[in-house]
C-alpha cells in the first residue's frame, strides 16, 4: 500500500498522560499568573495612592486599579471554576473602591458574600462595603454595616479601620458619644504611631464639636506626643490653641502660640499663628494692637490667604469693636479690589454693602417724612440684627422705633421683634 494508506502508529500511553498533565499545568499557570498580576497591580495602586497628597484617587492609582479590574474580570470570565474566584471578586471590589466607584464596589462585595458565603474574604468585604457607604455619605447604611461587622466578626484583623471609620461615620451623624467610644477603641488597637495619632486627633475634633473644650485640648496635647510629621504637629497645635480660646484662657493660648512660632517659622506657617495671636488681642480688648498686627500681616504676606483674612479682620474690628463704619467700609473695599477670589472677599463685599445701607438709612432718618423715618429706623434695627450681627445695637434701635414713632405701623413690629 502507498504510504497514505498505512495505519498510523499509536502513541505510547505515557505521551497522552504527559500531554494532559502539561495542558492542566499550563491552564493552572495561566489563571495563577492572571491572579498574580491582579494582586500586583492592586498593591501598586495602593502605594501610588499613599504617595498622593490628594484624598481623591491619583491618576497613577487609577491606572493600576483599572488594570486590577481587568485581570480580575478575566479570571471570572475565563476561569469561573478556579479557586481564585473569591479573590477576584474581592480585589475587583477593592479596586473599584480605590478608584472611587463605590456603587460598583458595593455590588461586587455583595456578590462575593451571596455566592461564596464561606470565603475568608467575607469579613473584609463587609467592612469595605461599609466604607463604600461612608464615602457615599450614606451614613445610616454605613452605621448598620459597621455594627454588623463588629458583632459578626470578632476576630476581624482590620479592627483599627473598623473602629476609626465607624467613629468617622458617627461624627457625620453627630452622634459624638458613639464616635468617642469608637475612637477610644481605635487608640487601643492602633498598630503604629500614625494610627494612634490620627485616632487621638479625631478624638479631639469630636470633643471640640461637642463643645467639650477641656477634654479636647487634652486630647490634642496627647496626640502631639505621638505625632512626628512637622505639618501635622502644627495643625494639632493650632487646634489645641483654638480649644484654649474657647475656654477663654487667653493668656495661656497666647503663650502657647508663642512657643510654637519657631516651629511654624521653620515650616513657613508663622502667619497662621500670628493671626491667632492678634485675634486673641482683639478678644482681650486690645483692639488697636490687633489692628496694627493684622495690617502688618497684610504687608508681610501680600496676595495670600493670610493677607486676605487679615484685611477682613481689620475691617471687622473697625465695624464691630470701634463702630467706625466708614473706616470699616474702606478696609472692606481694599479686599474687593484684590484680583484673587476668596471667601473673605465675598464676606467683605456683603458687609460693605450692609454698611452702605446703614449709612443710607441713617440719612433717611434726617428726612422730614415721618413714615419714611419710621421705616428707615425699623430697617436699620433689622439690619443690625440679621446682617451685621449686633444684637445689642438692634435692640436699642427697636426701642427707638417704639419711642420715636409710636403711631407708625412699625412700632408694633419693633415691639415684637
Amino acid at each position: 500500500m502507498g504510504p497514505f494508506m498505512q495505519t498510523p502508529h499509536l502513541k505510547p500511553p505515557g505521551s497522552l498522560i504527559i500531554g494532559i498533565v502539561l495542558l492542566v499545568t499550563f491552564t493552572g499557570c495561566a489563571y495563577y499568573n492572571t491572579f498574580y498580576l491582579a494582586k500586583r497591580y492592586y498593591r501598586e495602586g495602593q502605594k501610588a495612592q499613599e504617595r498622593s497628597t490628594l484624598d481623591t484617587p491619583s491618576p497613577d492609582a487609577m491606572q493600576k486599579y483599572d488594570a486590577t479590574v481587568r485581570q480580575c474580570a478575566k479570571i471570572l470570565i475565563e476561569y469561573p471554576k478556579s479557586k481564585w474566584v473569591d479573590d477576584a471578586l474581592y480585589y475587583m471590589g477593592a479596586s473599584m473602591y480605590g478608584k472611587g466607584d463605590y456603587p460598583g464596589a458595593i455590588k461586587k462585595f455583595g456578590e462575593l458574600r451571596a455566592t461564596l458565603p464561606k470565603s475568608p474574604y467575607v469579613p473584609d468585604s463587609k467592612l469595605m462595603e461599609a466604607l463604600s457607604h461612608l464615602r457615599r455619605k450614606e451614613h445610616p447604611e454605613a452605621e448598620v454595616m459597621f455594627r454588623e461587622v463588629e458583632t459578626q466578626y470578632p476576630d476581624l484583623k482590620r479592627k483599627w479601620e473598623l473602629y476609626f471609620y465607624g467613629a468617622e461615620n458617627s461624627v457625620a451623624l453627630r452622634n459624638y458619644p458613639a464616635a468617642l467610644n469608637w475612637y477610644k477603641r481605635a487608640v487601643e488597637t492602633a498598630g503604629n504611631k500614625r494610627q494612634r495619632a490620627d485616632a487621638l486627633r479625631r478624638t479631639g475634633d469630636a470633643l471640640f464639636l461637642s463643645k467639650d473644650y477641656e477634654r479636647a485640648q487634652a486630647a490634642y496635647a496627647e496626640a502631639l506626643k505621638g505625632e512626628e510629621v512637622g505639618g501635622r504637629r502644627l495643625d494639632l497645635a493650632l487646634k489645641r490653641g483654638e480649644a484654649l480660646e474657647e475656654l477663654k484662657r487667653y493668656d495661656e493660648a497666647l503663650a502657647y502660640y508663642e512657643t510654637w512660632r519657631p516651629y511654624a517659622l521653620n515650616e513657613k506657617r508663622e502667619g497662621e499663628f500670628l493671626i491667632r495671636k492678634y485675634g486673641i488681642m482683639a478678644l482681650q480688648g486690645r483692639t488697636t494692637d490687633a489692628i496694627n498686627g493684622f495690617q502688618n500681616l497684610v504687608t508681610q504676606y501680600p496676595r495670600t490667604p493670610i493677607s486676605y483674612e487679615s484685611q477682613f479682620r481689620t475691617g471687622y474690628l473697625y465695624e464691630s469693636q470701634l463702630n467706625d463704619f466708614d473706616a470699616a467700609g474702606r478696609e472692606y473695599e481694599k479686599l474687593k479690589a484684590e484680583p484673587t477670589h476668596s471667601e473673605f472677599q465675598v464676606q467683605a463685599t456683603r458687609r460693605a454693602a450692609n454698611l452702605a445701607t446703614v449709612k443710607q438709612y441713617r440719612s433717611t432718618l434726617q428726612s422730614d417724612t415721618t413714615q419714611a423715618r419710621a421705616r428707615a429706623a425699623f430697617l436699620l434695627a433689622e439690619l443690625y440684627y440679621f446682617q451685621i450681627e449686633k444684637p445689642d445695637s438692634a435692640l436699642m434701635q427697636y426701642e427707638a422705633v417704639e419711642r420715636g414713632f409710636p403711631q407708625s405701623a412699625y412700632a408694633p413690629k419693633a415691639a415684637f421683634a
